[in-house]
């Protein structure tokens, strides 16, 4: 991820301090999830996709923590508060010239 422009700097000090580790099959993470503290990939998600995406993913799970949302969940029910989360910080990241999968959640497109 390390590259010349402040944006690449950014996201790679973050990406640097969370260990990725495949998530075990049982813990039913199908694409790619963070605690705050590590990213857990499934390696067929990751597998499937070109290398641009792959850093569009690693930066989607560093938003994630970037912007807290890990500690501001409180009882909120999970699935809907991860995709308020997806849809906040999607945006952001393609305008931000990251190039994320097929699927991914934006504002105003699709339904979720």
């Amino acid at each position: 991820m390390l590259g010349k422009t402040a944006r690449d700097a950014f996201f790679s000090v973050l990406a640097m301090r969370l260990p990725c580790e495949p998530a075990a099959p049982e813990n039913g993470v199908g694409t790619a999830a963070t605690d705050g503290k590590r990213i857990v990939y499934s390696p067929e998600f990751i597998a499937g996709l070109s290398v641009p995406e792959t850093i569009g993913v690693i930066a989607h799970e560093v938003m994630h923590c970037a912007s807290m949302h890990h500690a501001r969940m409180g009882t909120r029910a999970m699935r809907k508060w991860n995709i308020a989360c997806d849809l906040a910080i999607n945006g952001v990241l393609q305008q931000a010239g990251f190039a994320l999968p097929q699927g991914g959640l934006f504002p105003g497109v699709g339904k979720y």
